[in-house]
């Protein structure tokens, strides 16, 4: 059984796969404000897909956790941190394409009031169409992006590291196969799966 990989960007499906990506980072993005002692506001102009919203501290443990419906409404959360103790903490906003954190401390019962800002790390997109696979990830970070793909046995059939572009974007041809099979993609610490059944 052999899959094929190539680099065809002038594909248009990858154009595509690279044009939805672009399109969500120039999105309007989520407003985070102390609002006073232990406060914190924390606004989005629309939700275009389901959004997860999470506080948890730095070691994981979470304190809480919402799913955000898709709305054309803004959506405003006021949180009274009040009960947690000093240490460092951090609200997740999970999206479709990609997650935004804003890590904070707790520093003698305050939150300081220039200490909030946010870091956005992009997923990989995953698309299906003909017994091809193609693979795109938005990448200002320049971070590596490790793909494996298992057969139903979990043996490995590939394997490699896509690294070094701002755009990264692939495509596996499984014309040649057949069954079912799992593709995992880790990027930031991060690993996302998708299975593809090939008939």
């Amino acid at each position: 059984m052999k899959i094929m990989k190539t680099n065809l960007i002038k594909n248009g499906l990858l154009v595509i796969l690279g044009m939805l990506v672009m399109g969500f980072t120039s999105a309007t993005e989520p407003v985070v404000r102390i609002s006073g002692d232990k406060k914190i506001v924390i606004k989005l102009a629309s939700v275009s897909e389901n959004t997860e919203l999470t506080v948890k501290d730095l070691s994981g443990f979470t304190f809480y956790t919402e799913i955000i419906e898709k709305s054309d409404v803004p959506f405003t959360k006021r949180f009274d941190l009040s009960t947690l103790p000093d240490g460092n903490y951090e609200f997740v906003i999970d999206m479709p394409l990609k997650v935004i954190s804003f890590q904070f401390p707790i520093v003698s019962d305050r939150i300081p009031m220039d200490c909030v800002a946010g870091v956005e790390t992009y997923k990989p997109v995953f698309l299906a169409k003909d017994k091809k696979v193609y693979v795109s990830k938005y990448n200002p970070e320049f971070a590596p992006l490790d793909i494996t793909i298992f057969d139903n046995e979990n043996n490995v059939l590939l394997t490699e590291s896509l690294k070094g572009e701002s755009d990264l974007l692939r495509v596996y041809d499984f014309s040649k196969a057949k069954g079912e099979f799992t593709i995992a993609m880790e990027s930031n610490n991060e690993i996302y799966t998708q299975l593809l059944s090939i008939k």
